[in-house]
């Protein structure tokens, strides 16, 4: 299977990522994408399925584990450890998936163990005083409604 034309330079910029981790603790990188739940029509926005492109996109590639969750944040409360990167692709602004219910306080965790972070579509915008910070800190900007 080729993968669409527009999923490569993402798969750069995972490969990227993984790239910047500090942790050494295996020869295995693992990336965690999160899918949030659908917030358009039908093909339009599709945070699952980008997802899983990625994912076989990854899959026959030496030394990467890709692990997805779909639908929204994972349910597992340590789905991100051990995680050399995470990946959000969702619908941004202030129900963004990543600053609910002390989900900042997780990633920072994984973070501050040497993971990398990224953001795919509307995934970059946050509230600036609620995940802006941190995304300036963990993936060097985030996109700020009504300045970026």
């Amino acid at each position: 299977m080729k993968c669409n034309q527009l999923i490569k330079p993402c798969i750069l910029a995972l490969l990227w990522v993984c790239s910047l981790t500090t942790n050494l603790k295996a020869d295995t990188k693992r990336i965690v994408l999160i899918a949030g739940p659908p917030s358009h029509g039908v093909l339009q926005h599709e945070h699952k399925a980008g997802c899983m492109l990625i994912e076989r996109c990854l899959q026959d590639v030496s030394g990467v584990e890709v692990d997805v969750y779909t639908g929204g944040w994972p349910e597992d409360p340590n789905a991100l450890e051990g995680a050399d990167a995470v990946v959000v692709f969702c619908t941004g602004g202030g129900n963004h998936l990543a600053i609910q219910e002390g989900r900042l306080a997780q990633l920072s965790k994984v973070m501050g163990g040497g993971a990398g972070f990224g953001c795919l579509h509307y995934g970059v915008e946050v509230p600036k005083d609620r995940g802006g910070s941190e995304f300036l800190e963990w993936m060097g900007g985030y996109f700020e409604t009504n300045w970026s």
